[in-house]
């Protein structure tokens, strides 16, 4: 097992289970407008492109393949959202007021990463390339195009279909009112 205080706080939380189960990333755009006040906050979705929610919009995560659900979670955001995170950047993401935050949906973390002004155009690019490139693996051409989504996943007025998980998802986050604590935190 990995050494990582959260990983081991997550382990706890499920109850030491024995199975790996799966992770999941929030990325998510705080949305500013120019005088500093909170004017939406988004999520991004990507397109799935085989498995259980194909042609869906759904949060970048996936089944785990070793123990270190921080490990696991940085794969999964470069592998689906094509989003270049490391350890080197993990904190200036998902560590807020010190503190790396995540919940619980079922049995399966769920990280909450703040990314002002990602482009979804760049990302929808490398999954697109990733997707017509031969050379690489198929676990990196799972998603196929990335759009934000607002938090009552209508950005889009019923044009796209967000999987149920992510719905669910973000539903849970809204009961837990983590938004209104950390996007009136967040600083320009």
């Amino acid at each position: 097992m990995c050494k990582h205080n959260t990983c081991a706080q997550i382990w706890k939380a499920k109850g030491n289970a024995v199975k790996l189960g799966g992770v999941s990333a929030l990325i998510v755009n705080p949305n500013y407008v120019s005088d500093g006040v909170v004017r939406g906050v988004q999520v991004l979705l990507g397109k799935e492109v085989a498995g259980q929610y194909v042609n869906q919009y759904n949060l970048p995560g996936g089944k785990m393949d070793t123990r270190c659900f921080l490990d696991e979670l940085i794969r999964e955001v470069r592998e689906e959202a094509k989003i270049d995170l490391s350890y080197a950047n993990f904190d200036a993401h998902f560590r807020i007021d010190g503190k790396i935050n995540w919940f619980l949906y079922n049995t399966t973390p769920i990280f909450i990463g703040l990314f002002p002004g990602l482009s979804t155009r760049k990302i929808t690019q490398a999954m697109q390339l990733a997707i017509k490139d031969p050379s690489v693996p198929t676990a990196e051409k799972e998603m196929s195009d990335a759009k934000w989504f607002d938090l009552d996943c209508n950005s889009f007025q019923g044009q796209f279909i967000i999987s149920p998980y992510s719905r669910a998802v973000i539903t849970k986050l809204k009961q837990l009112n983590f938004f209104f604590y950390f996007f009136t935190q967040v600083k320009k």
